[in-house]
């Protein structure tokens, strides 16, 4: 790796997962005013299909630093030039924001996903029912002398986090629609809530799109607080009870087989999940 002086306007900006925030620029700003520029920005070459290099170079690490240089007028920045692969670039990029404290959950749920996608695609042995999932996260199929730790165990030790709270991190990440956490971004009550993204997660998507806008819209105070309303709603009157657990029995009585039972209780049971579903999503609708 070298650290060479590259002209701004020869470095490319991905599509990227960390949004610049104008308040964290600013204090970058004023002290790269003050004190010059620290830790130089981290980028590699941009090459053709031949691998030839063309005098472009791809930003890795580093976004709020070009930023801060650029609005100072600054047409140079001090860079670490590394040539690495695709997917090890943007395991550095995330690997180093995730190391950082001002990502929001919403944003670390989607650095965790991104990751475990691009780890597992590296190291495919460690995905889940292939060599990756055996005891402490080590594979367990084809042991070799260098093993590779699990996507959870890898980014524990870089992270510090928990394995538990990084699997749950990604879950909310792949369970919200990338429409809805556009939606939220800027939502700290949601966007920056474990408990909010995960009863978010929870949800349909039908349900998240109702859930957000009862909550943008001032209509609802949470997304749990929609959640109990739901379930209330779909709870039986106490007097709707009561005949119903009658003819239950009565069912239960005429009927001789125990399979015929077991069946009829199952059918029952089925059709009262899709009765609730439908009256739940009918429920969001009307209220919200």
């Amino acid at each position: 790796m070298s650290v060479d002086t590259i002209s701004i306007e020869f470095i490319i900006i991905n599509k990227r997962l960390r949004q610049i925030r104008s308040d964290a620029v600013a204090t970058l700003a004023q002290s790269i005013r003050e004190l010059g520029l620290l830790n130089p920005i981290l980028i590699t070459p941009e090459l053709t299909d031949d691998g030839q290099e063309i005098g472009l170079y791809r930003l890795i690490a580093g976004y709020h630093r070009l930023e801060a240089c650029r609005q100072l007028g600054m047409t140079e920045i001090a860079a670490n030039i590394v040539t690495i692969q695709t997917v090890d670039q943007r395991l550095a990029e995330i690997d180093e924001n995730l190391c950082r404290s001002e990502l929001n959950h919403l944003e670390r749920a989607e650095h965790l996903a991104e990751r475990k996608s691009l780890y597992e695609m590296k190291y495919p042995e460690t995905r889940h029912g292939a060599c990756g999932g055996g005891k402490n996260g080590i594979g367990i199929r084809e042991r070799t002398e260098n093993e590779i730790n699990s996507f959870s165990v890898d980014t524990a030790q870089k992270t510090g986090a928990t394995e538990r709270n990084i699997q749950k991190a990604v879950r909310r990440a792949n369970n919200i629609s990338q429409e809805i956490r556009d939606a939220i971004r800027d939502v700290a009550s949601i966007a920056d809530n474990s408990l909010e993204l995960d009863a978010l997660a929870s949800l349909e998507e039908p349900d998240q799109k109702a859930a957000v806008r009862a909550v943008l819209d001032g209509k609802a105070r949470s997304i749990r607080d929609i959640i109990r309303q739901l379930e209330e709603a779909a709870r039986p009157a106490p007097e709707q009870m009561r005949p119903q657990q009658k003819q239950e029995e009565c069912e239960e009585q005429d009927t001789a087989s125990e399979g015929t039972q077991d069946w009829k209780r199952k059918a029952k049971d089925a059709a009262s999940h899709v009765l609730a579903q439908k009256e739940r999503i009918r429920t969001l609708n009307q209220v919200y």
